[in-house]
């Protein structure tokens, strides 16, 4: 569990629900691919419900643009955070 990841859980569980990249440009969009892989293992880890990604082709390559927490923290997250 990275810190980053349990900072990124607190936000949910204060009811931020869309993450993306902080700007406009290239280098924005390339750093928050960090935080958009650490929300993805989290969901598939089972510390969060359902997210909504929106994907997009960014110099031949697919990127994360947008993430959408549609069904917040599970039990398990929440422990976490305690």
């Amino acid at each position: 569990m990275t810190p980053r990841l349990l900072e990124l859980l607190a936000r949910i569980a204060d009811g931020e629900t869309k993450f993306e990249p902080a700007s406009l440009g290239l280098a924005p969009l390339l750093e928050f691919q960090k935080d958009a892989e650490l929300l993805l293992k989290a969901e598939r880890d089972g510390l969060l419900g359902k997210l909504l990604v929106e994907r997009n082709a960014v110099r031949n390559k697919i990127v994360v643009q947008r993430i959408l927490v549609m069904s917040g923290l599970t039990p398990a997250a929440r422990n976490l955070l305690k």
